[in-house]
Order: C-alpha cells, then structure tokens, then sequence
C-alpha cells in the first residue's frame, strides 16, 4: 500500500466518533482489507472496548487473529515474555485480551483471574473477567464479578451499564433495568446508559418505555440514529465475491449463519480453504480440511465451520452434538444457540428447537432471524400438536424445504 493510502485511512481513523463500537468494527474491515493486518486487530479490539456484546466485532477479532497466524505467534511471543518478566502485569493482560479476541474465553478468565488475585480492588479487572466468565458460558459468576465491581466504583455509572449489560443478557431484567436507572441516575447525561435501558425495557416488553429512552439516547448523541451495517470478514474469508448482495432469501427461510453483511478478503489458510470448498459444493472436501485443520489443538472456529458443515450435509444428529459442545464452551453466543436451533428443528425436536432459538434472541434482542426462526418453530410445534402428531420425527431429511424453512447459507 502506498504511503498515500495509508495517510488517507488514517486520516478517516481520526474523523469517526470515538465512542462508536459499530464504526470503529468498520474500520477494522477496511483495514484489514488494505493489508493493515494490526491496525484492524486494534480497531476490533477498539469496537469490542466500547460494547463488549458486540458480536460481529468479537467474530472478526477473531477470523483476523486466525486466518493471519497471528493468534498463535502473539500468544507464544506473550508466553516467552511473560516467562522473562512474570511479574508484569500488562504482558499477563495482553495475554488475556488475546485469548479472549482469539476464541478461547476460559483461557482468559484464568490469565485475568490470576492478575485479580494480586488486585482485588481493580474493579476494571473484575468487569475484564466478568466478561471472560459470560463468554465461557457462567452467566452467575460474571454477574457476582461485576457487582463487586459496582462495589468498589460505586460513583462509576458505566460499571453499573456493565452490571445491567450482563443481567440482561442472563434475563434478569427487571434487574437489569434497576441497576441501569441507578447508573443513569449518576448521570442522565450518557447517551449509551438510555440505549441500553430501551433495549432492556424492549426486552421486557415495555414498548413505550423503550421508545422514550431510544429517543433519549438519540437526543443525546445524534449518531445514534444511524442504523449502519456492521461489517463482517467472514463471507469474503468463505470466498464469496463482490457483488454477491444481500444474503437474505426473501422466503422466510431459517439459515444457520445469520447475517452475511458486507466483506473483505484475507489469507488463504485452512479455514479460508474449507469455506472455498464449501461454497464450491464440495461439503465433503471441507469437511475433511477442517478435521485436518483441527488436529489435537481443538480450534474452536474450525470445529464451528464443521458444525455447520455438518448441518448442510443432512448429519444433524452430528451437528446438533457439535453445536450442543460448543456451547459449553461459549453459552453466551446468539449464533450457536441459533444454529442449534436450526439442527434440532430439522430433526423435528420442535420443543428443543423453540428453546434454543429462545436462548438466541435472549441473549440478542435485535437477532431477527433468531426471531424469525423461532416464530416458524412455534407456528409448526402448534401445527403438529393440532394434528395429534406431535413428538414424531419429521423427515427432516428428505423434506428439507418444508413450510419453506431452514434453507442454508
């Protein structure tokens, strides 16, 4: 890239809102889509900063570290370095961020946890682990964490808001909006304390509430008016190409990956290679470079794609035990959930089905296709009942398109 180039994108660095996840997400896109390979890592991390739930951002974070290598060589240059110097704390935090951006969550709260037994009054530290603990999927324990760190910041509103997130996303909401209104009480000024109150009063049904405080947080700050689209590395790391459009089927259909929004290109490793092989038609091919790509190592984003490999060819016992593996490890993603969903409701388990796209849109209010794929569910689980054919298996398999659901992407 010429020095032009990267005056230019740095200079489009400095003009966007410093307190928007959504663009900063962006931006991480367009550089990684320009070779910036470390500038897009820190604009994730950036984006993740600022709203920890931001999904689309945790996953980029992660495809980047993955497909570039450099998830492997940053956490062995953080081991050597925190060998050499065990006592310093940055390393072990670096360490910590870097597991968590790169998928692996418990290895996180356990480099955290170590850092808050020699600083147990950091109520940053305990909101860090708080984190790490929902996305290993211990929802209590993540809460317990960020109490204790309104204890000890109690003027801080924002670690009230971080309190309130986590509730939330257990659905604890009348707690949740309790400890978000103590927040907002601190400063009604904060445009992302109202935000976050309207999608926990919407949650809870209260429509009205949830508009009043939308508008709120709309007067406050303007740019949350825009409804941008979050960017996404993966299509482009599956191999699609420009101009593809929209990945939206117009037939109501259930898909186990959700949105497909906007992409770019990177690195051609395994994972690159499986999803190229998916696209192509060749599920078998993938699937076989993904059990390669796998090893003994593990690696949650490979065992992720061959879930939804899996889906695509029909096993759907062994995608719905794959996804049920994956959530043990992170409970607190819509996507899994969702994608679960979509096995179990090909095998006809519609009571299951219905529960896990409830999980989906718990976790993830704005998920609208969770909420469409279990508003299809509940409609054929009430259908089936009706017609005394209830807990039958449906020939998920050879009706693959009924009540056209659950075509995949």
């Amino acid at each position: 890239m010429s020095a032009r180039d990267r005056a230019i994108l740095r200079s489009l660095a400095e003009r966007i809102h410093p307190g928007d996840a959504g663009a900063h997400n962006n931006l991480g896109v367009v550089f990684y889509q320009k070779g910036l390979v470390d500038e897009a890592i820190l604009a994730f991390e950036r984006a993740l900063e600022l709203d920890p739930r931001l999904e689309v951002a945790r996953r980029n974070a992660e495809l980047a570290y993955r497909e570039t290598g450099q998830f492997e060589r940053r956490v062995q240059r953080l081991r050597q370095e925190l060998e050499a110097n065990p006592g310093d704390p940055s390393i072990r935090d670096a360490l910590a961020r870097t597991y968590l951006l790169g998928g692996r969550p418990a290895a996180a709260a356990r480099e955290w946890a170590s850092l808050l037994a020699d600083r147990p009054e950091d109520p940053i530290l305990h909101l860090k682990l708080a984190w790490a603990e929902s996305r290993s999927g211990r929802p209590d324990a993540a809460i317990r964490l960020a109490e204790r760190a309104v204890a000890l910041s109690p003027e801080d509103p924002k670690a009230r808001f971080e309190h309130a997130s986590l509730l939330r996303l257990a659905d604890r909401l009348e707690e949740a909006e309790r400890v978000v209104r103590a927040g907002l009480a601190l400063d009604d000024e904060l445009a992302a304390g109202h935000a976050l109150l309207a999608r926990v009063l919407e949650a809870a049904g209260d429509e009205d509430g949830a508009r009043a405080a939308r508008e709120r947080a709309e007067e406050l700050d303007p740019s949350a008016r825009r409804q941008e689209r979050h960017l996404s590395l993966e299509p482009y790391l599956a191999g699609d190409e420009p101009g593809d459009g929209e990945s939206g089927s117009g037939d109501g259909e259930s898909r186990p990956g959700g949105e497909e929004p906007e992409t770019v290109a990177g690195p051609l490793g395994p994972f690159a290679r499986a999803m190229r092989l998916r696209r192509g038609g060749d599920l078998d091919g993938a699937a076989q470079t993904l059990e390669r790509a796998l090893g003994d190592g593990g690696d949650f984003a490979a065992r992720q794609a061959l879930a939804e490999i899996r889906l695509l060819q029909g096993g759907l016992d062994q995608a719905a035990e794959a996804y049920a593996a994956l959530l043990e490890e992170e409970a607190a993603s819509p996507k899994l959930w969702n994608e679960r969903g979509v096995a179990l409701h090909r095998l006809g388990r519609l009571d299951e089905a219905v529960e896990a796209y409830r999980q989906a849109v718990a976790l993830d209010y704005d998920y609208a296709l969770g909420w469409n794929n279990l508003g299809i569910a509940r409609a054929q689980r009430r259908r089936t009942r009706r017609s005394g054919r209830c807990g039958r298996p449906r020939r998920a398999a050879r009706r693959r398109r009924s009540c056209g659901t659950w075509g995949c992407s």
